[in-house]
């Protein structure tokens, strides 16, 4: 179990420096650390990836080790970047939300200039739905709208406490309404830093798959506009970015998503497929969010698409999903064929894929704009399961 572990040391090493991860042991030592670190064994000194380096604490000896340049092991404070129409607010225009645990003011809430429509059909029920994202008033974050069994509307809030379901993809549930696969949507939301949108949906209560990945999502957005929103007082509000202040982790077998406390926002993903030769694995990515278009979410994660294996498609049939699921929408892998509708967009499109879902899943657990949280979330062989229980882990702590 320690082997397929190990390989976080690679991406970690890559973020914060090799000098002392030279040694033949270093690597091996960081990798048994967080290992132990999952299983309460070790505590945290000090994780500042701003400065680039990891100082661990190893139990009761009080020995501690550390990655990356040891010049660099005070931390510095970041520059926050935000979409630049929400940084050019004048102070007099702003709302503040000031608490002792508020956060760092990192700019004003973002909305869309004015309303846009998608259709398509989801992937689990293969019914069309029409999605509008509706711009709405600071401080009201997102929600879905959807019509209930009295002809009614009901509201629900994108947050964690209204999940349902997190088979295959992530669900929100209000009374009698439910809208399923909202986690792409969430993402491209999470990554183009719009913080108060409503989302109405007729006709299904799926969030279309669109071609799979979260670009028709970020060019909807685009067209629409990303500007600063304004409350019913028709101020501007600010938005606090929030730090993570201890190691939270969440485990299943050997899948986990662990959060350290970090100078700036960070996510790592890893998967591991050796039953499918042509995914294969361990495979690590790592991205370091900047909200707006044109950022790194837009051109490097936003374009990674679903995936299945396709020996698995007739029992996920049989159980009632991916109704909607093609070759059109979705890259499928088989097991002795291997992908069966390339080319990908990245070598590593799965495991890019998969940190696409982790963001819209912890898009779950924003507050009051907040974004991305102050902290490294890594996450491997993660299911939308994990992430959701991470997420509520996660606001527990911060």
């Amino acid at each position: 179990m320690l082997r397929p572990i190990g390989q976080i040391a690679a991406p970690l090493a890559q973020q914060y420096g090799t000098s002392i991860t030279q040694r033949a042991t270093g690597l091996q030592r960081t990798a048994t650390a967080i290992w132990r670190s999952l299983q309460g064994g070790i505590q945290p000194v000090q994780y500042a990836n701003g400065a680039r380096c990891i100082k661990i604490k190893v139990g009761h000896s009080g020995k501690t080790f550390g990655l990356g340049r040891q010049q660099d092991c005070v931390a510095k404070q970041p520059k926050l970047r935000t979409f630049s129409q929400a940084s050019a607010v004048t102070n007099e225009s702003v709302v503040s939300q000031r608490d002792d645990d508020a956060g760092q003011v990192s700019g004003v809430q973002t909305t869309l200039a004015v309303s846009i429509t998608r259709r398509g059909v989801g992937l689990h029920s293969g019914v069309e739905s029409i999605v509008t994202l509706l711009p709405a008033p600071a401080g009201t974050g997102r929600s879905f709208i959807v019509e209930g069994s009295n002809q009614s509307s009901q509201e629900i809030p994108a947050h964690v406490d209204y999940v349902s379901d997190t088979r295959l993809s992530t669900a929100v549930r209000a009374g009698d309404c439910t809208v399923q696969t909202v986690e792409h949507l969430l993402s491209a939301l999470q990554g183009l830093g719009v913080h108060n949108v409503r989302v109405q949906m007729t006709g299904g209560n799926e969030i279309p798959l669109l071609d799979g990945s979260a670009s028709g999502w970020v060019a909807a957005c685009k067209e629409a506009g990303i500007v600063p929103a304004v409350d019913g007082n028709g101020k501007h509000v600010e938005r606090r970015s929030r730090t993570l202040k201890e190691v939270v982790t969440v485990r299943e077998g050997d899948a986990w998503v662990a959060g350290f406390p970090s100078a700036r926002p960070m996510l790592t993903y890893g998967i591991h497929f050796p039953q499918v030769p042509a995914i294969g694995g361990p495979h690590w990515y790592t991205y370091t969010p900047e909200e707006g278009p044109g950022t790194s979410f837009e051109n490097d994660v936003a374009p990674a698409r679903t995936f299945g294996v396709f020996e698995q498609f007739e029992q996920l049939r049989v159980a009632g999903l991916i109704k909607g699921g093609s070759l059109e929408n979705a890259l499928v892998c088989s097991i002795s064929k291997g992908w069966l509708n390339p080319p990908l967009r990245f070598p590593n499109e799965p495991c890019r894929h998969k940190l696409l879902d982790l963001i819209g899943d912890l898009a779950l657990a924003e507050v009051d704009g907040s974004g991305f949280p102050n902290a490294h979330v890594v996450a491997y062989k993660a299911s939308h399961t994990l992430h959701v229980k991470f997420a509520k882990a996660l606001l527990q702590k911060m």
